[in-house]
């Protein structure tokens, strides 16, 4: 099966409803969208983010599309803990570490419209989380 991003381009809802209930990224001029309708649009390489972080018990928390196109995990670790050296290739890690936004973000080499966003953590004081990763 390929890749597409057919029908990648649906309503979103305002901050405050049910889709944007995460405490992570909230921002009120960001169109959140539901996170499935998101999963389905992202590239093989960070859906295997995406996915092994999930298995790490770090689940994707929040989407967005007007402010980037990015999906945002829930906590900055773990991630990337088993991803395969062919996919890894393709990854970058950019560190954003402001507290307005995000800690950093994993865009993909091949297909740049999309980034996985890292939330800072309780602490704000994390290390680099994409360990391993060229810095973008």
């Amino acid at each position: 099966m390929s890749w597409s991003r057919a029908g990648c381009q649906g309503p979103g809802v305002r901050l405050g409803s049910v889709a944007s209930g995460s405490r992570t990224c909230q921002n009120p001029h960001v169109t959140y969208v539901p996170i499935e309708a998101s999963l389905r649009c992202l590239c093989p390489e960070l859906t295997a983010v995406v996915d092994d972080a999930t298995a790490s018990g770090n689940a994707a928390a929040a989407s967005w599309r007007d402010f980037g196109q990015a999906i945002a995990l829930s906590a900055p670790r773990p991630v990337v803990t088993s991803i395969s050296e062919s996919v890894r290739a393709n990854l970058t890690y950019r560190p954003v570490g402001d507290p307005h936004y995000w800690l950093g973000e994993i865009h993909c080499r091949i297909h740049p419209d999309w980034f996985i966003a890292l939330p800072f953590g309780p602490s704000f004081e994390e290390t680099t989380p994409a360990a391993g990763l060229p810095r973008y």
